[in-house]
């Protein structure tokens, strides 16, 4: 099973990224699972963490496209019950619906969990999406899935961020995007995607099934 991971910094195009590879038949990429940081909260028990690795991926992503997935909570339910409980089950029974040559995940948060992921996952490869600080910061002030948050508290998560992807940008394994190539030379981009995945490029993969008009910048 080859395993692909979207990273990056939150509001930089990851969900984009994703629709657009998925309009590939080689790739299936999932919507957020944010697995890593809400498994670790979780309790040691095994019965609770099945049941929270169930809640993550069907009921709790915080990811809305994950609504569409429901139609597997039963069959998936059942799936981790005779499984390891583990970030690797979930893809493979994800893989196992889709039957793809590619199966993956975005995340932004999994940004800082990479080298759980390696452990699990020690062929997968990754692609990180960056923009501009300041279009990132804006673009969060108007989310409605970050209303809560205060300025201070989005500067101080946009930097810890910013920390992480400099500790990682020395690793071979991660292919960096930048937000602004992927929306003003997507073809070039989306090509660069495709060879680094060997996947062939296709045309249709310009017309993604997503209105990115509100994350257009200058």
């Amino acid at each position: 099973m080859k395993t692909l991971f979207i990273l990056g910094y939150p509001r930089s195009g990851t969900t984009l990224l994703r629709h657009i590879l998925n309009k590939n038949k080689k790739i299936k990429i999932i919507p957020e699972t944010s697995f890593y940081p809400k498994y670790y909260g979780s309790r040691t028990i095994n019965y609770f963490k099945k049941k929270h690795i169930y809640d993550i991926v069907i009921n709790g992503s915080g990811d809305p496209d994950m609504l569409q997935y429901k139609k597997y909570k039963e069959d998936f339910n059942s799936y981790i019950q005779n499984n390891n409980d583990d970030f690797k089950t979930i893809l493979n029974f994800f893989n196992i619906q889709f039957q793809t040559e590619i199966i993956g995940e975005k995340t932004p948060l999994h940004t800082f969990f990479i080298k759980n992921i390696i452990k699990v996952f020690p062929d997968a490869k990754f692609i990180c999406v960056e923009r501009n600080i300041y279009n990132i910061i804006a673009s969060m002030m108007i989310s409605s899935n970050i209303k809560n948050y205060s300025f201070k508290k989005i500067l101080a998560e946009i930097f810890l961020y910013r920390n992480q992807i400099k500790k990682i940008s020395k690793n071979k394994n991660i292919l960096f995007i930048n937000y602004k190539e992927l929306t003003h030379q997507p073809k070039n981009t989306i090509k660069k995607i495709c060879n680094y995945l060997k996947i062939d490029f296709h045309e249709n993969m310009l017309y993604p099934n997503f209105d990115f008009t509100f994350y257009n910048e200058k």
